[in-house]
Protein backbone atom coordinates (compact mmCIF):
# COMPACT_ATOMS: atom_id res chain seq x y z
CA UNK A 1 0.00 0.00 0.00
CA UNK A 2 2.90 2.38 0.87
CA UNK A 3 4.67 1.76 -2.46
CA UNK A 4 1.07 2.20 -4.23
CA UNK A 5 0.93 5.86 -2.27
CA UNK A 6 4.34 6.49 -3.18
CA UNK A 7 3.92 5.79 -7.16
CA UNK A 8 1.17 7.80 -7.00
CA UNK A 9 2.84 11.20 -5.97
CA UNK A 10 1.89 11.33 -1.62
CA UNK A 11 5.38 11.73 -1.38
CA UNK A 12 6.37 14.68 -3.85
CA UNK A 13 7.58 17.72 -2.04
CA UNK A 14 4.56 20.18 -3.45
CA UNK A 15 1.33 20.42 -4.97
CA UNK A 16 2.77 21.40 -8.16
CA UNK A 17 4.47 18.54 -8.64
CA UNK A 18 1.88 16.63 -7.49
CA UNK A 19 -0.31 17.98 -10.29
CA UNK A 20 2.34 17.57 -12.94
CA UNK A 21 2.77 13.79 -12.08
CA UNK A 22 -1.57 13.47 -12.56
CA UNK A 23 -1.57 15.56 -15.92
CA UNK A 24 1.55 13.66 -16.91
CA UNK A 25 0.33 9.90 -15.86
CA UNK A 26 -3.19 11.13 -17.54
CA UNK A 27 -1.70 11.65 -20.80
CA UNK A 28 -0.05 8.19 -20.29
CA UNK A 29 -3.08 6.93 -19.85
CA UNK A 30 -5.11 8.66 -22.71
CA UNK A 31 -2.15 7.61 -25.13
CA UNK A 32 -2.24 4.08 -24.22
CA UNK A 33 -6.44 4.16 -24.45
CA UNK A 34 -5.96 5.52 -28.00
CA UNK A 35 -3.19 3.32 -29.41
CA UNK A 36 -5.13 0.02 -27.86
CA UNK A 37 -8.53 1.47 -29.91
CA UNK A 38 -6.89 2.42 -32.82
CA UNK A 39 -5.13 -1.69 -32.67
CA UNK A 40 -9.02 -2.67 -31.92
CA UNK A 41 -10.37 -1.34 -34.79
CA UNK A 42 -8.13 -2.28 -37.67
CA UNK A 43 -9.50 -4.28 -40.44
CA UNK A 44 -6.90 -4.39 -42.41
CA UNK A 45 -6.82 -7.13 -45.03
CA UNK A 46 -4.76 -8.31 -47.46
CA UNK A 47 -5.93 -9.09 -51.52
CA UNK A 48 -3.69 -12.59 -52.55
CA UNK A 49 -4.82 -14.80 -55.67
CA UNK A 50 -5.62 -18.46 -54.77
CA UNK A 51 -2.61 -19.26 -56.18
CA UNK A 52 -0.23 -17.87 -53.68
CA UNK A 53 -2.43 -19.61 -51.28
CA UNK A 54 -1.20 -23.23 -52.29
CA UNK A 55 -1.12 -25.29 -50.21
CA UNK A 56 -3.62 -23.79 -47.25
CA UNK A 57 -6.41 -26.01 -47.86
CA UNK A 58 -8.99 -25.58 -50.40
CA UNK A 59 -11.56 -25.11 -47.34
CA UNK A 60 -9.61 -22.61 -45.45
CA UNK A 61 -9.27 -21.03 -48.43
CA UNK A 62 -12.61 -20.76 -50.02
CA UNK A 63 -13.68 -19.65 -46.20
CA UNK A 64 -11.62 -16.47 -47.26
CA UNK A 65 -14.25 -13.44 -49.14
CA UNK A 66 -13.35 -12.21 -52.34
CA UNK A 67 -13.25 -8.67 -52.97
CA UNK A 68 -16.46 -8.90 -55.50
CA UNK A 69 -16.62 -5.62 -55.79
CA UNK A 70 -13.42 -5.67 -58.68
CA UNK A 71 -14.21 -6.56 -61.99
CA UNK A 72 -12.40 -9.42 -62.69
CA UNK A 73 -11.41 -10.95 -58.70
CA UNK A 74 -13.39 -14.03 -58.61
CA UNK A 75 -9.43 -15.34 -57.70
CA UNK A 76 -8.95 -13.23 -55.37
CA UNK A 77 -9.14 -13.49 -51.51
CA UNK A 78 -9.03 -10.94 -48.79
CA UNK A 79 -6.86 -11.88 -46.36
CA UNK A 80 -7.66 -10.81 -42.70
CA UNK A 81 -4.44 -10.24 -40.58
CA UNK A 82 -6.13 -11.81 -37.18
CA UNK A 83 -4.71 -15.44 -35.81
CA UNK A 84 -7.27 -17.61 -37.66
CA UNK A 85 -6.19 -16.57 -41.27
CA UNK A 86 -2.23 -14.95 -40.60
CA UNK A 87 -1.15 -17.99 -38.84
CA UNK A 88 -2.47 -20.71 -41.33
CA UNK A 89 -1.27 -18.84 -44.19
CA UNK A 90 1.99 -18.13 -42.63
CA UNK A 91 2.45 -21.55 -41.86
CA UNK A 92 1.02 -23.73 -45.11
CA UNK A 93 1.35 -21.20 -47.77
CA UNK A 94 3.85 -22.48 -50.33
CA UNK A 95 4.52 -18.78 -51.80
CA UNK A 96 7.27 -17.17 -49.94
CA UNK A 97 5.73 -14.37 -51.84
CA UNK A 98 2.53 -14.58 -49.96
CA UNK A 99 4.14 -15.36 -46.77
CA UNK A 100 5.91 -12.15 -46.79
CA UNK A 101 3.24 -10.12 -47.79
CA UNK A 102 1.04 -10.84 -44.82
CA UNK A 103 3.29 -10.55 -42.44
CA UNK A 104 4.95 -7.37 -43.64
CA UNK A 105 0.97 -5.62 -43.44
CA UNK A 106 0.83 -7.34 -40.24
CA UNK A 107 4.15 -5.50 -38.99
CA UNK A 108 2.87 -2.51 -41.01
CA UNK A 109 -0.76 -2.54 -38.71
CA UNK A 110 -1.28 1.25 -37.32
CA UNK A 111 2.09 2.87 -37.86
CA UNK A 112 0.99 5.84 -38.72
CA UNK A 113 -1.46 6.70 -36.21
CA UNK A 114 0.64 4.43 -33.37
CA UNK A 115 3.78 5.47 -34.83
CA UNK A 116 3.95 9.03 -33.36
CA UNK A 117 1.36 8.36 -29.89
CA UNK A 118 3.95 5.80 -29.15
CA UNK A 119 7.06 7.75 -29.18
CA UNK A 120 4.87 10.46 -26.78
CA UNK A 121 3.56 7.58 -24.86
CA UNK A 122 7.69 6.20 -23.93
CA UNK A 123 8.60 10.58 -23.27
CA UNK A 124 6.21 10.88 -21.19
CA UNK A 125 6.54 7.49 -19.01
CA UNK A 126 10.22 8.84 -18.63
CA UNK A 127 9.49 11.96 -17.69
CA UNK A 128 6.38 10.94 -15.28
CA UNK A 129 9.10 8.30 -13.69
CA UNK A 130 11.91 10.86 -13.35
CA UNK A 131 10.03 12.95 -11.62
CA UNK A 132 8.73 10.59 -8.81
CA UNK A 133 12.50 10.18 -8.40
CA UNK A 134 13.17 6.96 -10.07
CA UNK A 135 16.08 7.11 -12.64
CA UNK A 136 13.46 5.29 -15.73
CA UNK A 137 10.13 3.94 -16.21
CA UNK A 138 11.14 0.32 -15.74
CA UNK A 139 12.87 1.40 -11.93
CA UNK A 140 9.28 2.87 -11.14
CA UNK A 141 6.94 0.32 -12.38
CA UNK A 142 9.78 -2.38 -10.94
CA UNK A 143 9.67 -1.42 -7.71
CA UNK A 144 6.18 -3.75 -6.92
CA UNK A 145 7.08 -7.07 -8.65
CA UNK A 146 8.98 -9.93 -7.49
CA UNK A 147 12.09 -9.07 -9.51
CA UNK A 148 11.76 -5.53 -8.29
CA UNK A 149 14.69 -3.83 -10.29
CA UNK A 150 15.49 -3.21 -14.19
CA UNK A 151 18.72 -4.74 -13.27
CA UNK A 152 17.52 -7.98 -12.22
CA UNK A 153 15.49 -8.18 -14.93
CA UNK A 154 18.15 -7.68 -17.53
CA UNK A 155 19.78 -10.45 -15.94
CA UNK A 156 17.68 -12.51 -16.11
CA UNK A 157 16.90 -11.58 -19.45
CA UNK A 158 20.53 -11.87 -20.50
CA UNK A 159 20.93 -15.31 -18.29
CA UNK A 160 17.99 -17.01 -20.55
CA UNK A 161 19.09 -15.77 -24.03
CA UNK A 162 22.58 -17.38 -23.00
CA UNK A 163 21.15 -20.28 -22.28
CA UNK A 164 18.62 -20.99 -25.31
CA UNK A 165 21.53 -19.76 -27.55
CA UNK A 166 22.99 -22.83 -28.68
CA UNK A 167 19.45 -24.69 -29.26
CA UNK A 168 18.17 -21.39 -31.44
CA UNK A 169 21.53 -21.74 -33.31
CA UNK A 170 21.01 -25.65 -34.22
CA UNK A 171 17.28 -24.87 -35.18
CA UNK A 172 18.54 -21.92 -37.47
CA UNK A 173 20.75 -24.15 -39.36
CA UNK A 174 18.54 -27.18 -39.80
CA UNK A 175 15.92 -24.79 -40.77
CA UNK A 176 17.70 -23.39 -43.32
CA UNK A 177 19.06 -26.60 -44.65
CA UNK A 178 15.01 -27.94 -44.72
CA UNK A 179 14.58 -24.39 -46.65
CA UNK A 180 17.61 -25.51 -49.32
CA UNK A 181 16.46 -29.01 -49.57
CA UNK A 182 12.74 -28.01 -50.35
CA UNK A 183 13.74 -25.53 -53.50
CA UNK A 184 15.92 -27.56 -54.98
CA UNK A 185 13.34 -30.78 -54.72
CA UNK A 186 10.78 -27.99 -55.80
CA UNK A 187 12.70 -27.24 -58.87
CA UNK A 188 12.40 -23.45 -58.42
CA UNK A 189 14.40 -20.64 -59.52
CA UNK A 190 14.52 -16.81 -58.90
CA UNK A 191 11.36 -15.80 -60.11
CA UNK A 192 11.69 -13.88 -63.47
CA UNK A 193 11.60 -10.08 -63.29
CA UNK A 194 8.57 -9.61 -65.44
CA UNK A 195 6.02 -12.24 -64.04
CA UNK A 196 2.12 -12.20 -64.43
CA UNK A 197 -0.33 -13.23 -61.44
CA UNK A 198 -3.34 -14.27 -62.06
CA UNK A 199 -5.06 -11.22 -61.48
CA UNK A 200 -3.28 -9.92 -65.06
CA UNK A 201 -1.15 -7.17 -62.66
CA UNK A 202 2.25 -7.32 -63.88
CA UNK A 203 5.18 -8.10 -61.04
CA UNK A 204 7.66 -6.31 -62.44
CA UNK A 205 8.10 -3.44 -59.32
CA UNK A 206 6.92 -5.93 -56.60
CA UNK A 207 9.84 -8.57 -58.12
CA UNK A 208 11.97 -5.12 -57.60
CA UNK A 209 11.66 -5.55 -54.10
CA UNK A 210 11.46 -9.00 -53.49
CA UNK A 211 13.30 -11.73 -54.72
CA UNK A 212 13.51 -15.82 -53.70
CA UNK A 213 16.68 -16.35 -51.22
CA UNK A 214 18.10 -19.74 -51.72
CA UNK A 215 20.31 -19.46 -49.00
CA UNK A 216 19.24 -17.50 -45.99
CA UNK A 217 16.48 -18.08 -44.01
CA UNK A 218 13.88 -15.01 -43.62
CA UNK A 219 11.97 -14.15 -40.67
CA UNK A 220 8.29 -14.74 -42.88
CA UNK A 221 9.82 -18.71 -43.66
CA UNK A 222 10.22 -19.62 -39.86
CA UNK A 223 6.42 -20.42 -39.34
CA UNK A 224 6.61 -22.03 -42.67
CA UNK A 225 9.22 -24.65 -42.37
CA UNK A 226 8.84 -25.40 -38.76
CA UNK A 227 5.39 -26.22 -39.78
CA UNK A 228 7.11 -28.28 -42.30
CA UNK A 229 9.30 -29.85 -40.18
CA UNK A 230 6.94 -30.76 -37.72
CA UNK A 231 4.81 -32.90 -39.78
CA UNK A 232 7.70 -34.37 -41.19
CA UNK A 233 9.43 -35.40 -37.68
CA UNK A 234 6.74 -35.63 -35.20
CA UNK A 235 4.29 -36.80 -38.11
CA UNK A 236 1.92 -34.30 -36.51
CA UNK A 237 -0.18 -31.97 -38.69
CA UNK A 238 -2.01 -28.94 -37.22
CA UNK A 239 -4.67 -29.71 -40.13
CA UNK A 240 -5.84 -33.27 -38.93
CA UNK A 241 -4.78 -32.47 -35.26
CA UNK A 242 -7.96 -30.35 -35.32
CA UNK A 243 -10.42 -32.24 -35.74
CA UNK A 244 -9.95 -33.51 -32.48
CA UNK A 245 -10.66 -30.17 -30.60
CA UNK A 246 -14.16 -28.77 -31.99
CA UNK A 247 -14.70 -26.07 -29.77
CA UNK A 248 -17.94 -26.14 -27.84
CA UNK A 249 -17.00 -29.84 -27.03
CA UNK A 250 -13.52 -28.97 -26.21
CA UNK A 251 -14.89 -26.70 -23.96
CA UNK A 252 -17.04 -28.17 -22.17
CA UNK A 253 -14.04 -31.33 -21.27
CA UNK A 254 -11.32 -28.48 -20.41
CA UNK A 255 -14.29 -27.05 -17.62
CA UNK A 256 -14.50 -30.74 -16.52
CA UNK A 257 -11.10 -31.29 -16.06
CA UNK A 258 -11.01 -27.88 -14.30
CA UNK A 259 -13.99 -29.01 -12.28
CA UNK A 260 -12.46 -32.54 -10.94
CA UNK A 261 -9.26 -30.90 -10.34
CA UNK A 262 -10.33 -27.97 -8.34
CA UNK A 263 -13.80 -28.84 -6.85
CA UNK A 264 -15.92 -26.55 -9.17
CA UNK A 265 -19.20 -26.61 -11.00
CA UNK A 266 -19.99 -24.87 -13.97
CA UNK A 267 -23.23 -24.37 -15.16
CA UNK A 268 -24.75 -22.23 -18.18
CA UNK A 269 -27.01 -19.24 -17.25
CA UNK A 270 -28.24 -18.02 -20.28
CA UNK A 271 -30.47 -15.40 -17.97
CA UNK A 272 -27.14 -13.47 -17.33
CA UNK A 273 -27.21 -9.96 -19.27
CA UNK A 274 -24.19 -9.99 -22.01
CA UNK A 275 -22.98 -7.52 -23.79
CA UNK A 276 -23.64 -9.75 -27.19
CA UNK A 277 -25.33 -12.25 -28.75
CA UNK A 278 -22.25 -14.97 -29.52
CA UNK A 279 -21.37 -13.85 -25.60
CA UNK A 280 -22.51 -17.36 -23.05
CA UNK A 281 -22.38 -16.96 -19.17
CA UNK A 282 -21.53 -19.64 -16.11
CA UNK A 283 -22.45 -19.59 -13.06
CA UNK A 284 -19.38 -21.27 -11.13
CA UNK A 285 -19.92 -23.00 -7.62
CA UNK A 286 -18.31 -24.72 -5.29
CA UNK A 287 -20.85 -27.68 -4.10
CA UNK A 288 -23.76 -25.10 -3.73
CA UNK A 289 -21.52 -21.90 -3.02
CA UNK A 290 -21.54 -19.60 -5.86
CA UNK A 291 -18.08 -18.57 -5.94
CA UNK A 292 -18.35 -16.11 -9.28
CA UNK A 293 -19.76 -16.03 -12.45
CA UNK A 294 -17.44 -17.17 -15.59
CA UNK A 295 -18.31 -15.26 -19.21
CA UNK A 296 -16.89 -16.43 -22.87
CA UNK A 297 -16.77 -13.77 -25.32
CA UNK A 298 -14.94 -16.27 -28.37
CA UNK A 299 -15.37 -14.93 -31.43
CA UNK A 300 -13.73 -12.13 -33.73
CA UNK A 301 -15.64 -8.99 -34.54
CA UNK A 302 -14.65 -5.64 -35.61
CA UNK A 303 -13.36 -2.89 -32.99
CA UNK A 304 -13.00 -6.10 -30.77
CA UNK A 305 -9.72 -6.99 -28.82
CA UNK A 306 -7.18 -9.15 -31.15
CA UNK A 307 -6.41 -11.65 -29.01
CA UNK A 308 -6.70 -13.74 -26.19
CA UNK A 309 -7.32 -12.63 -22.54
CA UNK A 310 -9.23 -12.95 -18.79
CA UNK A 311 -10.50 -9.60 -18.71
CA UNK A 312 -11.91 -8.90 -14.61
CA UNK A 313 -15.31 -7.94 -14.91
CA UNK A 314 -15.94 -7.98 -10.68
CA UNK A 315 -12.81 -8.41 -7.81
CA UNK A 316 -13.62 -10.16 -5.02
CA UNK A 317 -14.35 -8.92 -1.26
CA UNK A 318 -16.24 -8.10 1.72
CA UNK A 319 -18.92 -5.52 2.00
CA UNK A 320 -17.51 -3.55 4.85
CA UNK A 321 -20.88 -2.37 6.21
CA UNK A 322 -23.46 -5.98 5.18
CA UNK A 323 -21.03 -8.67 5.96
CA UNK A 324 -22.10 -9.90 2.34
CA UNK A 325 -19.38 -11.48 0.17
CA UNK A 326 -19.32 -10.28 -3.01
CA UNK A 327 -17.87 -13.01 -5.92
CA UNK A 328 -15.69 -12.60 -8.39
CA UNK A 329 -16.82 -12.06 -12.11
CA UNK A 330 -14.06 -12.26 -15.66
CA UNK A 331 -14.31 -13.00 -19.52
CA UNK A 332 -12.47 -14.96 -21.57
CA UNK A 333 -11.87 -12.71 -24.81
CA UNK A 334 -10.83 -14.96 -27.63
CA UNK A 335 -10.65 -14.80 -31.15
CA UNK A 336 -11.18 -18.09 -32.50
CA UNK A 337 -12.66 -19.75 -35.92
CA UNK A 338 -16.41 -19.68 -36.39
CA UNK A 339 -18.16 -22.54 -37.23
CA UNK A 340 -18.75 -23.19 -41.37
CA UNK A 341 -22.02 -24.57 -42.14
CA UNK A 342 -22.70 -27.91 -40.23
CA UNK A 343 -18.92 -28.34 -39.88
CA UNK A 344 -18.36 -27.22 -35.88
CA UNK A 345 -15.33 -24.67 -35.17
CA UNK A 346 -12.37 -26.28 -34.65
CA UNK A 347 -9.25 -25.53 -32.79
CA UNK A 348 -6.03 -25.79 -33.63
CA UNK A 349 -3.62 -27.17 -30.66
CA UNK A 350 -2.11 -24.30 -29.93
CA UNK A 351 -5.52 -22.67 -29.88
CA UNK A 352 -6.84 -25.28 -27.15
CA UNK A 353 -3.18 -24.30 -25.38
CA UNK A 354 -3.70 -21.06 -25.16
CA UNK A 355 -7.78 -21.97 -24.21
CA UNK A 356 -6.15 -23.80 -21.31
CA UNK A 357 -3.80 -21.21 -20.49
CA UNK A 358 -6.66 -18.54 -20.35
CA UNK A 359 -9.22 -20.73 -18.58
CA UNK A 360 -6.35 -21.11 -16.00
CA UNK A 361 -6.01 -17.31 -15.19
CA UNK A 362 -10.05 -17.76 -14.98
CA UNK A 363 -9.74 -20.40 -12.22
CA UNK A 364 -7.15 -17.90 -10.48
CA UNK A 365 -9.72 -15.41 -10.42
CA UNK A 366 -12.96 -17.26 -9.74
CA UNK A 367 -10.81 -19.55 -6.95
CA UNK A 368 -9.84 -15.45 -4.67
CA UNK A 369 -10.76 -15.39 -1.28
CA UNK A 370 -9.26 -12.02 -0.53
CA UNK A 371 -11.41 -9.44 2.12
CA UNK A 372 -10.23 -6.67 0.48
CA UNK A 373 -10.94 -5.76 -3.80
CA UNK A 374 -7.40 -4.49 -3.84
CA UNK A 375 -6.14 -7.97 -2.94
CA UNK A 376 -8.36 -9.47 -5.37
CA UNK A 377 -7.17 -11.15 -8.66
CA UNK A 378 -6.46 -8.56 -11.30
CA UNK A 379 -4.13 -7.17 -13.82
CA UNK A 380 -2.79 -3.48 -14.72
CA UNK A 381 -5.25 -3.38 -17.51
CA UNK A 382 -8.59 -3.51 -15.25
CA UNK A 383 -10.38 0.13 -13.91
CA UNK A 384 -9.20 -0.99 -10.03
CA UNK A 385 -5.63 -1.06 -8.41
CA UNK A 386 -4.42 -4.10 -6.83
CA UNK A 387 -4.10 -7.69 -7.90
CA UNK A 388 -0.78 -10.16 -7.68
CA UNK A 389 2.53 -9.10 -8.37
CA UNK A 390 2.52 -9.15 -12.32
CA UNK A 391 5.74 -11.25 -12.56
CA UNK A 392 3.42 -14.06 -10.29
CA UNK A 393 0.29 -13.43 -12.41
CA UNK A 394 0.96 -15.99 -14.99
CA UNK A 395 2.66 -18.52 -12.74
CA UNK A 396 -0.60 -20.47 -12.28
CA UNK A 397 -2.20 -20.41 -15.68
CA UNK A 398 1.56 -21.35 -17.41
CA UNK A 399 1.16 -24.30 -14.69
CA UNK A 400 -2.03 -25.62 -15.54
CA UNK A 401 -1.61 -24.80 -19.31
CA UNK A 402 1.41 -27.73 -19.20
CA UNK A 403 -1.25 -30.39 -18.73
CA UNK A 404 -2.40 -29.57 -22.76
CA UNK A 405 0.17 -31.84 -23.66
CA UNK A 406 -0.43 -34.52 -20.82
CA UNK A 407 -1.55 -37.85 -21.89
CA UNK A 408 -4.11 -37.85 -19.31
CA UNK A 409 -5.61 -34.56 -20.66
CA UNK A 410 -5.56 -35.80 -24.22
CA UNK A 411 -7.19 -39.06 -23.75
CA UNK A 412 -9.98 -36.73 -21.88
CA UNK A 413 -10.46 -33.74 -23.79
CA UNK A 414 -9.66 -35.23 -27.31
CA UNK A 415 -13.21 -36.37 -29.25
CA UNK A 416 -13.30 -36.01 -32.95
CA UNK A 417 -15.65 -33.39 -34.23
CA UNK A 418 -18.14 -36.42 -35.93
CA UNK A 419 -18.89 -37.51 -32.33
CA UNK A 420 -17.76 -40.36 -30.10
CA UNK A 421 -19.13 -42.83 -32.15
CA UNK A 422 -17.41 -47.07 -32.94
CA UNK A 423 -16.50 -45.71 -36.34
CA UNK A 424 -15.22 -42.25 -35.31
CA UNK A 425 -11.42 -41.27 -35.90
CA UNK A 426 -9.60 -41.69 -32.28
CA UNK A 427 -6.19 -39.86 -31.23
CA UNK A 428 -3.96 -42.37 -31.20
CA UNK A 429 -1.41 -43.54 -28.48
CA UNK A 430 1.31 -42.25 -31.37
CA UNK A 431 -0.05 -39.02 -31.79
CA UNK A 432 -0.05 -38.57 -28.08
CA UNK A 433 3.09 -39.49 -27.56
CA UNK A 434 4.17 -37.24 -29.94
CA UNK A 435 2.37 -34.10 -29.12
CA UNK A 436 4.04 -34.07 -25.60
CA UNK A 437 7.51 -33.58 -27.52
CA UNK A 438 5.67 -30.01 -28.84
CA UNK A 439 7.35 -28.29 -25.75
CA UNK A 440 10.56 -28.57 -27.16
CA UNK A 441 9.50 -28.15 -30.61
CA UNK A 442 11.65 -25.19 -31.82
CA UNK A 443 11.86 -23.90 -28.18
CA UNK A 444 15.43 -22.25 -28.97
CA UNK A 445 14.10 -19.96 -32.06
CA UNK A 446 11.14 -19.71 -30.03
CA UNK A 447 12.37 -18.69 -26.50
CA UNK A 448 15.14 -16.16 -27.91
CA UNK A 449 12.44 -14.23 -29.79
CA UNK A 450 10.32 -13.97 -26.92
CA UNK A 451 13.32 -13.13 -24.46
CA UNK A 452 14.57 -10.81 -27.24
CA UNK A 453 11.87 -8.65 -27.02
CA UNK A 454 11.40 -8.62 -23.33
CA UNK A 455 15.11 -7.31 -23.60
CA UNK A 456 13.46 -4.74 -25.72
CA UNK A 457 10.39 -4.12 -23.95
CA UNK A 458 12.79 -3.26 -20.54
CA UNK A 459 15.27 -0.95 -22.66
CA UNK A 460 12.71 0.90 -24.47
CA UNK A 461 11.37 1.68 -20.72
CA UNK A 462 15.09 2.41 -19.52
CA UNK A 463 15.96 5.87 -21.14
CA UNK A 464 13.50 8.41 -23.46
CA UNK A 465 13.81 7.91 -27.50
CA UNK A 466 15.96 8.35 -29.10
CA UNK A 467 17.90 5.14 -27.97
CA UNK A 468 21.07 3.97 -27.47
CA UNK A 469 22.09 0.41 -28.04
CA UNK A 470 24.83 -1.62 -28.75
CA UNK A 471 27.00 1.22 -29.67
CA UNK A 472 24.33 2.50 -31.99
CA UNK A 473 22.76 6.42 -30.93
CA UNK A 474 19.85 7.79 -31.76
CA UNK A 475 18.04 5.22 -32.22
CA UNK A 476 14.21 5.28 -32.74
CA UNK A 477 11.59 2.86 -31.06
CA UNK A 478 11.01 0.65 -34.20
CA UNK A 479 15.08 0.85 -35.06
CA UNK A 480 15.42 -0.51 -31.51
CA UNK A 481 13.27 -3.28 -31.78
CA UNK A 482 14.93 -4.17 -34.89
CA UNK A 483 18.44 -4.05 -33.67
CA UNK A 484 17.33 -5.77 -30.49
CA UNK A 485 16.13 -8.80 -32.46
CA UNK A 486 18.45 -9.36 -35.06
CA UNK A 487 21.48 -9.07 -32.43
CA UNK A 488 19.26 -12.39 -29.87
CA UNK A 489 17.09 -14.19 -32.95
CA UNK A 490 19.77 -13.67 -35.77
CA UNK A 491 16.59 -12.91 -38.20
CA UNK A 492 16.96 -9.64 -40.25
CA UNK A 493 13.54 -7.82 -39.51
CA UNK A 494 11.70 -6.51 -42.15
CA UNK A 495 12.23 -3.17 -42.94
CA UNK A 496 9.82 -0.46 -43.04
CA UNK A 497 7.54 -1.77 -40.27
CA UNK A 498 6.50 -0.78 -36.73
CA UNK A 499 5.78 -4.20 -34.78
CA UNK A 500 5.83 -2.49 -32.05
CA UNK A 501 2.57 0.33 -33.30
CA UNK A 502 0.03 -3.12 -32.57
CA UNK A 503 1.79 -4.79 -30.03
CA UNK A 504 -1.09 -4.52 -27.52
CA UNK A 505 1.35 -5.34 -24.44
CA UNK A 506 3.26 -1.96 -24.25
CA UNK A 507 -0.50 -0.07 -23.68
CA UNK A 508 -2.13 -2.76 -21.66
CA UNK A 509 -0.15 -2.97 -18.47
CA UNK A 510 3.12 -4.65 -19.44
CA UNK A 511 5.18 -2.04 -20.10
CA UNK A 512 8.60 -3.19 -18.80
CA UNK A 513 6.71 -5.99 -17.73
CA UNK A 514 6.84 -8.71 -20.87
CA UNK A 515 9.42 -10.54 -19.36
CA UNK A 516 6.78 -11.42 -16.83
CA UNK A 517 5.77 -14.43 -18.87
CA UNK A 518 9.34 -15.91 -18.74
CA UNK A 519 9.68 -14.85 -15.53
CA UNK A 520 6.42 -16.93 -14.65
CA UNK A 521 7.08 -19.83 -16.73
CA UNK A 522 10.31 -20.59 -14.86
CA UNK A 523 8.69 -20.92 -11.61
CA UNK A 524 4.84 -22.26 -13.43
CA UNK A 525 7.46 -25.50 -14.81
CA UNK A 526 8.78 -26.16 -11.38
CA UNK A 527 4.99 -25.87 -9.90
CA UNK A 528 3.63 -28.45 -12.90
CA UNK A 529 6.43 -30.58 -11.97
CA UNK A 530 5.41 -30.85 -8.25
CA UNK A 531 2.03 -31.28 -9.19
CA UNK A 532 2.66 -34.10 -11.73
CA UNK A 533 4.53 -35.91 -9.22
CA UNK A 534 1.81 -35.86 -6.53
CA UNK A 535 0.85 -39.20 -5.10
CA UNK A 536 -2.75 -38.55 -5.59
CA UNK A 537 -2.58 -37.87 -8.96
CA UNK A 538 -2.29 -34.31 -11.06
CA UNK A 539 -5.49 -33.87 -11.49
CA UNK A 540 -6.94 -35.10 -8.41
CA UNK A 541 -9.12 -33.33 -5.96
CA UNK A 542 -6.35 -33.71 -3.17
CA UNK A 543 -3.42 -31.67 -5.74
CA UNK A 544 -6.21 -29.18 -6.66
CA UNK A 545 -7.13 -27.92 -3.26
CA UNK A 546 -3.54 -27.50 -2.25
CA UNK A 547 -3.30 -25.60 -5.44
CA UNK A 548 -6.21 -23.67 -4.30
CA UNK A 549 -5.11 -23.15 -0.86
CA UNK A 550 -1.38 -21.86 -1.56
CA UNK A 551 -1.62 -20.33 -5.29
CA UNK A 552 -5.03 -19.36 -6.02
CA UNK A 553 -7.04 -18.57 -3.10
CA UNK A 554 -4.76 -16.00 -1.28
CA UNK A 555 -4.93 -13.77 -4.49
CA UNK A 556 -2.31 -10.28 -3.36
CA UNK A 557 -2.99 -11.22 0.27
CA UNK A 558 0.68 -13.15 0.37
CA UNK A 559 3.85 -12.30 -1.87
CA UNK A 560 4.11 -14.88 -4.75
CA UNK A 561 7.43 -16.04 -3.97
CA UNK A 562 5.84 -16.89 -0.42
CA UNK A 563 3.45 -18.78 -2.11
CA UNK A 564 5.55 -20.76 -4.08
CA UNK A 565 7.61 -21.78 -0.99
CA UNK A 566 4.30 -23.19 0.39
CA UNK A 567 3.43 -25.36 -2.43
CA UNK A 568 7.09 -26.10 -3.39
CA UNK A 569 7.60 -26.85 0.11
CA UNK A 570 11.17 -25.69 -0.69
CA UNK A 571 12.81 -22.45 -3.23
CA UNK A 572 11.93 -22.55 -6.61
CA UNK A 573 14.39 -23.44 -9.04
CA UNK A 574 14.98 -23.36 -12.76
CA UNK A 575 15.97 -26.96 -13.33
CA UNK A 576 12.52 -28.06 -14.59
CA UNK A 577 11.94 -25.28 -17.03
CA UNK A 578 14.95 -26.39 -18.63
CA UNK A 579 14.26 -30.30 -18.36
CA UNK A 580 10.80 -29.52 -20.46
CA UNK A 581 13.28 -27.00 -23.34
CA UNK A 582 15.50 -29.88 -23.69
CA UNK A 583 18.25 -27.75 -21.71
CA UNK A 584 19.71 -30.31 -19.73
CA UNK A 585 21.46 -33.69 -21.67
Amino acid sequence: MLCKFKQAGVALPCQEARQQLKVLDGRCSALATEIEQNINEDCTTVELPEELLQGCGKDFVHSLPTPSQKPGSSQLRMCSLKAPVLSPVMQRSTSSLARRKLLEASQQRCMDKNGPLLEELLQKRHAAACLLGFGSHAERVLEPKMAGSAERVQDFCDEMLERVRPLRDAELEKLTCRKKSYLAAAGDSPPSRKRKLPSGESTEDANDKFEEDFEELKVWDVAFYSDLLKREELSLDDEKLKEFFPLEGTIQRLLSVYSELLGLSFQRNDSLPVWHDDVVAFEVKDNTRLVGHLFLDQFPRDGKFAHQMIVPLAPAFTDGSSGEVCVPACVNISNLPRPEGDKPALLRFSEMKTLFHELGHAMHCLCTASRFSLLSWAWPMVPWPGGVEQDFLEVPSMALEKFACEPELLRRVAEHYSGNHKDAPKLDEATIAQVQKLERWMAGTHESRYFAMSLFDLLAHSQAPPYNFDGQTGLSVQDLFSQVLEKYTRMKQLPGTHFCASWYHLVIGYDAGFYGYGWSDVYAADVFETMRQSPEGMLSHVTGRRLRSEILGPGATRAGGDMLRAFLGRQPTSEAWCRRKGLFR
